[in-house]
């Protein structure tokens, strides 16, 4: 039918005598369609995308003048729902379409004949996909939806704070590590070395490994920083006894390269 709906649209002139005597007080009658030979690709586009059953079953003032006849509702559409602002689908709503996008506002000028016109002739093209109004609120829901994970993003990333620790080492501590972290310092020949997670983090001067030695243990407690020489009786500590197994490893290390 629709193969045919264009040729016949355009020659009956008669439809709207047809048509007139089933029309309610609010429905006017569809009229001929006359159209111009630069319009007659646009018109077979539109009928391409309308949805005659959509159509009848969203305008329900629509449907009790024309029923289900797909030529009259076309008609219609063509003739009056078109400039009324009306559906042609359900995938597009010229009122949310101007709404989606200021240019097409400003190129509608408050013309919804003008809203199907750019679509189908440019924006379509340009893949605006926003020509509804659930898909304008989907879009602002999944913005919403990014912004609320990037804030929990950033608010989850570790601050850092530059912690002098003496021994010529500043160290960039997290958060968490300022609330719980031990630094392990080793004393080489001509200079000093950081250790977190036996990883060495930091060093000062000229810093040998292979001949360094355990020299204090730096404890983050909630944010204090407690130190323990080597040579401390505190140092004998729970909280800092692995100090001593790194110790042992890197002197094993210093023997080593020694022998």
């Amino acid at each position: 039918m629709k193969k045919t709906i264009v040729t016949r649209v355009l020659t009956i002139a008669t439809a709207a005598v047809m048509f007139a005597g089933t029309l309610t007080a609010g429905v006017a009658a569809a009229p001929a369609i006359r159209v111009e030979a630069a319009d007659a690709s646009f018109t077979q586009t539109l009928l391409s995308a309308f949805d005659s059953q959509f159509y009848a079953s969203k305008y329900a003032d629509v449907k009790k003048a024309y029923g289900n006849d797909a030529d009259a509702l076309f008609a219609h559409f063509l003739n009056n729902g078109m400039k009324e602002g009306r559906m042609i689908n359900a995938n597009f709503d010229p009122k949310a379409y101007i709404q989606a996008y200021s240019d097409v506002k400003t190129y509608c000028n408050g013309s919804y004949t003008k809203a199907y016109e750019h679509y189908y002739k440019i924006g379509r093209s340009e893949g605006r996909n926003l020509t509804t109004f659930a898909a304008i609120d989907a879009q602002k829901n999944a913005a919403k939806a990014q912004k609320e994970l990037q804030k929990k993003v950033v608010k989850n990333l570790p601050v850092y704070r530059d912690i002098n620790i003496g021994y010529g080492i500043t160290l960039s501590l997290s958060n968490k590590q300022l609330d719980s972290c031990i630094v392990y310092v080793f004393e080489s020949d001509y200079g000093y070395g950081a250790y977190i997670n036996e990883s060495l983090v930091a060093t000062s001067g000229f810093y040998n490994q292979d001949n360094a030695i355990l020299h204090s243990t730096i404890v983050f407690d909630d944010g204090n920083m407690n130190e323990y020489i080597n040579n401390s009786p505190s140092y004998s500590d729970d909280d800092v006894a692995d100090a001593l197994a790194l110790g042992l490893v890197l002197y094993a290390l210093s023997e080593e390269a020694n022998a």
